[in-house]
């Protein structure tokens, strides 16, 4: 016995299996009334008061079927026996008919998958439909032909095709149910394909549409660049605009100031960290429970502030980031994209002062952090601020995104300790919170670290250079 495709009746949740094949209906004697629905029911449309009809099907076809399973019954029970002779049947044992009748009555079948026939509709009017039609397209045009059957469902094939040879209209309740679940999990998992199918499509239009806008400039992408466009990157724009022309609209900011940075995007060296390892000191500390970057900078430490050298030092620290910590870019998440990996950055201004009054490195970095790496942004933790950074940061907040605002969070280290603890586990939280106090203390002066990393990392980069 083979897996057909499935008609989904407009007006039931249960599909309807056409024919003799692969359904509950299919898996017992059908009386003719049940063959005249299955037949009517098997057109490509269900004309309009099929619902009436199938009410009075019902209320019709149910004696029929009564006639039948007792007719049925007496009959194995003469040539043969049923259930070991004219005993009343056992709890475990359903009549395949009822089972099926009560699953349509009461709205309870576990299968609601339509498949897509390889004859698509001419009147197929969006590309969208386009494509979920040609994902379904797969041996013979349904999605359960690409799909390997669950044991389970092969076990039950085989139970039906036993009690068809001997003439038997029943199967164990477990067998159904475990069938059930089975192909409930295969119309899930067949879903999931297809989706992940549309959504690399929507990724590839993308990768070409970014391509062909730079072909015609003066600054045409390079492998470097092309590189940069993963599944992972592509998922981040098809998700945050719905057509074509709007997601290259906000790709090409990206692309294009990538091309201007393609030196230090190449090499991750901050020339600065590597003349004075003091210079800068935001660093990557670890990942929080969900696998995301953990970075944090305290104001008291850097030696060098200047606009051009905290941005050269901050492209490197992401960059290498997600060069260097990358597990994660295979996941799939229900929109078919890849899980995009995101980060928290803790800005701790203790040692905030006029000194940091230039507001071009706040926008330089805006710039990065929503422009360079669109959807990235999880958290802005802005611990212990003094009285004067409220004037400071009305400087920087026009030009900061609604959902940049957002995410910005203000306390202080003791009350956010607890919260430190449940989002990034507790020996990251304490590690970031002796950093802290390690930063107030007199010894300050004194202290190093290693460039781009926090101390629990620092350790795997010994040699670590800017």
């Amino acid at each position: 016995m083979s897996l057909r495709p499935v008609h989904q009746n407009r007006y039931m949740r249960a599909p309807i299996f056409c024919g003799h094949y692969a359904c509950f209906t299919g898996l017992f004697k059908k009386s003719p009334a049940w063959r005249k629905l299955g037949e009517e029911d098997g057109a490509a449309l269900t004309p309009p008061g099929q619902d009436q009809k199938l009410a009075e099907f019902l209320g019709s076809s149910a004696p029929a079927e009564g006639e039948l399973v007792e007719q049925d019954t007496k009959v194995a029970e003469t040539d043969r026996g049923c259930c070991g002779g004219p005993s009343e049947e056992p709890p475990s044992v359903l009549t395949l008919e009822e089972k099926y009748r009560a699953a349509l009555l009461e709205g309870e079948a576990q299968m609601s998958a339509v498949c897509i026939y390889s004859s698509a509709p001419a009147e197929a009017e969006s590309a969208e439909k386009d494509t979920k039609v040609a994902a379904a397209e797969m041996d013979g045009g349904c999605f359960f032909g690409a799909l390997k059957k669950p044991p389970s469902v092969q076990k039950l094939e085989e139970e039906y095709t036993r009690a068809e040879s001997e003439g038997e209209d029943q199967i164990p309740a477990e067998s159904i149910d475990a069938s059930a679940s089975a192909m409930a999990e295969l119309v899930n998992n067949t879903t999931t394909e297809a989706t992940a199918v549309i959504a690399a499509k929507l990724r590839s239009e993308l990768w070409a549409a970014a391509r062909s806008h730079f072909s015609t400039t003066r600054s045409p992408l390079t492998q470097q660049e092309e590189d940069w466009m993963t599944d992972e990157l592509l998922g981040v724009y098809v998700r945050a605009r719905p057509t074509l022309e709007e997601r290259v609209a906000i790709l090409a900011p990206a692309l294009t100031w990538r091309i201007a940075h393609r030196e230090v995007l190449a090499t991750r060296r901050c020339l600065f960290c590597e003349a004075d390892p003091l210079s800068h000191d935001a660093r990557l500390f670890g990942f929080d429970r969900e696998g995301d970057y953990v970075f944090m900078n305290c104001f008291e430490l850097p030696r060098d502030i200047t606009v051009d050298s905290v941005e050269r030092h901050v492209i490197c620290l992401l960059e290498r980031a997600l060069g260097e910590f990358n597990d994660a870019v295979d996941v799939l998440e229900a929109d078919g994209h890849p899980r995009t990996r995101r980060w928290t950055f803790i800005f701790d201004l203790y040692g905030f002062g006029l000194r940091y009054w230039d507001p071009r490195v706040s926008l330089r970095l805006l710039d990065l952090f929503q422009v360079a790496h669109r959807g990235r942004l999880k958290k802005f933790l802005v611990l212990d601020a003094p009285g004067m950074f409220g004037g400071f940061y009305s400087l920087v907040q026009p030009f900061m995104k609604p959902a940049t605002g957002k995410k910005i969070q203000f306390s202080d280290w003791k009350t956010i300790l607890p919260q430190l603890k449940a989002d990034f586990g507790e020996p990251l939280a304490e590690e970031l919170w002796a950093e802290a106090q390690e930063n107030r203390a007199q010894k300050v002066a004194k202290k190093t670290w290693t460039t781009f990393y926090g101390p629990s990392l620092g350790r795997h980069f010994p040699t670590a250079e800017g």
